[in-house]
């Protein structure tokens, strides 16, 4: 909070905009926009074996993608809609696709051993599911903290799941099975989220922005010129394949690879 003397010196207005900064920072500090910002470029595209919409994906090795494909106009008899994990090579070979109608519902991470993705219990909680790769059935299950996941990425030691909901980023550890860490992003409804190898990337519904994350608290360090990025409401899933990042805008069948 700011000290009340604080005000007369900075005027109202200042102080209104530095809560509303904190505010949507979810720190309740006041967040300054770092200096470094980035311009974006696309190069090319890799296409997405899929018919309905990516809603997860990645990579489980050089040259194979894992892509989640729900196909919004067909049904199951439950009365939800088909939903099926593919497996591709990089000309869009499909290699392998399993149907997860009725248990997955989105996100898709590869921590060298199984496969995490999330979906939906019977009393409307959120379920982290961890998927043998080699039988493709779920070998546990545990509850989410949030309702509404979007997306996740391992970082070599954890699971990252952004929660649009709640405006958390819920780190999960795969050792120990349970969520040890909840920090805010610099916006308030997260999205797409990958990890480079260095750094988190987050795409932000709320305000539209991609930013760069950095460190095991997630400090904000970086944003993508508003020219280069800018998808407010619209979710854009992101992928790194050890090199590039990639974007899957919603409904789109493929992912631009980015430069900066």
């Amino acid at each position: 909070m700011m000290r009340s003397s604080a005000t007369g010196l900075l005027g109202p207005r200042v102080v209104l905009l530095a809560l509303a900064s904190a505010l949507i920072s979810g720190t309740g500090a006041v967040a300054a926009e770092p200096d470094q910002t980035f311009e974006m470029v696309p190069v090319d595209s890799l296409q997405l074996a899929i018919t309905g919409v990516a809603v997860g994906l990645t990579w489980v090795g050089p040259d194979t993608l894992v892509v989640l494909d729900a196909v919004p106009d067909t049904l199951a008899e439950d009365g939800r809609r088909h939903l099926r994990m593919v497996f591709t090579d990089r000309a869009g070979e499909i290699l392998l696709e399993q149907d997860f109608t009725g248990v997955l519902r989105t996100g898709l991470a590869y921590d060298g051993e199984s496969l995490w993705s999330c979906g939906d219990g019977e009393d409307g909680r959120s379920l982290l599911y961890r998927i043998s790769l080699d039988s493709l059935l779920v070998k546990d299950a545990f509850d989410l903290p949030g309702h509404h996941p979007i997306d996740m990425c391992f970082d070599g030691r954890y699971i990252w799941l952004t929660d649009q909901d709640s405006g958390h980023l819920d780190r999960f550890d795969p050792r120990t099975e349970a969520v040890t860490r909840s920090i805010y992003g610099p916006a308030f409804s997260p999205g797409g989220i990958a990890w480079d190898g260095r750094h988190t990337w987050l795409a932000d519904m709320g305000t539209g922005r991609l930013y760069r994350l950095t460190g095991s608290r997630g400090d904000w360090s970086a944003t993508v010129s508003a020219e280069s990025f800018l998808y407010r409401g619209k979710r854009v899933l992101l992928l790194h394949d050890g090199f590039s990042l990639h974007l899957v805008r919603d409904g789109e069948h493929f992912a631009e690879r980015v430069v900066f």
